[in-house]
């Protein structure tokens, strides 16, 4: 593995949780949007990127949508949790988190590939 630094890449899934069901339609359209507007200036600052948002809950009962977006590096990841924390977004919603890197994985590696 090299020495220079690799980005990483969140894949996230979220739902709600009672406490945004019990806010109203315009409370949660004003979080959402708060969120929205604060998470752009966030990955800027990061220097992330959001990748992709996807609607999920027509396919499954457990999670309403997930994403991924795209940090230079661990220390960014982390700091953008802490971003959430603070904001009391997870008073909210629930979420999963999966971290990589954009590699295949060395036990998935054999002499003798190209990849």
């Amino acid at each position: 593995m090299s020495e220079e630094k690799q980005g990483i890449y969140k894949l996230f899934l979220m739902k709600p949780k009672d406490a945004w069901y019990r806010l109203s339609k315009e409370e949660q359209r004003k979080l959402v949007k708060k969120d929205t507007e604060l998470s752009e200036k966030r990955m800027r600052e990061l220097g992330g990127r959001n990748v992709l948002i996807c609607d999920c809950f027509w396919s499954t009962e457990d999670w309403l949508l997930f994403g991924v977006e795209e940090y230079p590096d661990i220390e960014s990841v982390q700091k953008s949790t802490a971003w959430f924390r603070k904001s009391g977004w997870f008073k909210y919603f629930e979420s999963r988190i999966i971290l990589g890197t954009a590699e295949m994985p060395a036990e998935l590696k054999f002499e003798g590939d190209d990849h």
